[in-house]
């Protein structure tokens, strides 16, 4: 388990945070379309409790458990993530377990890595937005670098911004 600390920052267009990673020596790890499903028992068990399990369909799949999660001026969440190889087979396996999707959506996501930092360029249906997972200390000082802005910033999770763009 590790805790999680992270920021997103609304933009409209990634070419400058490109340039400025480029220029800074990040390196681009993976890039692609990702799909993200999320799992919950019929009576939502896991949301009631603020617990959140994610099946992630990309480069690498991933099962995620997110819980505790705190949102102040950065969101920070427990996080336990395991890779797996089979991402249809994982999801029959948990749903024997009782679990079943309760919420599913796609994304383009460029993968970076700086400095012991993650910056993850995620362009969606609703807009585009750099998240930085890293340090509060790192977080502010990469933001200050890429050009980013506190004030576009948020600790919504892609599902909070989802629901509101639904509405």
């Amino acid at each position: 388990m590790k805790r999680e600390i992270e920021l997103k920052f609304i933009t409209h267009d990634f070419t400058p945070i490109r340039r400025r990673l480029r220029k800074l020596g990040a390196k681009l790890k993976w890039s692609g379309k990702e799909k993200n499903r999320y799992l919950d028992t019929r009576e939502k068990d896991l949301l009631k409790k603020g617990i959140v399990l994610r099946l992630r369909i990309a480069g690498d799949h991933r099962l995620t458990l997110k819980a505790n999660s705190t949102h102040h001026i950065f969101k920070s969440a427990d996080e336990y993530e395991i890779s797996i190889s089979d991402a249809e087979e994982t999801q029959k396996l948990l749903a024997h377990l009782g679990f079943q999707k309760w919420l599913a959506y796609s994304k383009t996501r460029e993968c970076w890595k700086l400095r012991g930092a993650d910056i993850t360029l995620d362009s969606l249906p609703f807009g585009k937005f750099v998240e930085i997972e890293a340090s509060p200390d790192k977080i502010r000082a990469l933001a200050e670098k890429l050009g980013l802005s506190f004030v576009k910033s948020t600790t919504k999770s892609y599902i909070e911004l989802l629901r509101e763009h639904s509405k």
